[in-house]
């Protein structure tokens, strides 16, 4: 039975992270220690239409809203948000180059596994003589390589970057 659980992991991690489509993380958004999840929601909703005025996201757009760990003074906790669309998320996704240019910098990505979370480390960071840039789009990695061709890396890809060494 563990070895059948074994071999269709990646497709389960598959699945968890379709699941997770129209959710993205955002950092570096001011937290407090008494914020509560609707406060949490009104504090990203008056962030990011102060940084994109086009954007006019509002409460009906957002499914659910939260921040992740126990509050630490100093630090800002990061918000996984579930969109209601995914027209909604990819317009939030789209404007992250905007935001992390601002002068206090906002940083949207997807929200990850943390099985593909760490494969895109080291895709990012493993082979940096072949990998030219990487990315993720609603949990696919994908990556350039020196030769300006543009990869995706599939579940059976993951032992192969998770085994390769760090860079020193």
């Amino acid at each position: 039975m563990k070895s059948i659980e074994s071999a269709n992991e990646p497709y389960f991690n598959e699945l968890e992270q379709y699941s997770r489509r129209n959710n993205i993380r955002i950092e570096s958004i001011e937290d407090s220690e008494q914020e509560n999840y609707t406060e949490t929601s009104e504090t990203l909703i008056e962030a990011l239409n102060s940084h994109i005025p086009d954007l006019n996201l509002a409460k009906s757009d957002i499914d659910i809203s939260h921040r992740l760990g126990p509050f630490q003074p100093q630090k800002e906790r990061p918000i996984i948000i579930k969109l209601v669309s995914r027209m909604r998320r990819n317009q939030i996704m789209k404007a992250a180059k905007i935001l992390r240019s601002k002068p206090k910098p906002v940083y949207v990505n997807d929200h990850l596994m943390k099985t593909h979370a760490e494969v895109f480390a080291c895709v990012r960071k493993k082979q940096s003589d072949i990998v030219k840039s990487s990315s993720t789009r609603e949990g696919t990695i994908v990556y350039r390589d020196i030769n300006d061709q543009t990869h995706k890396v599939n579940a059976e890809q993951y032992r192969f970057w998770l085994d390769l060494p760090w860079p020193k």
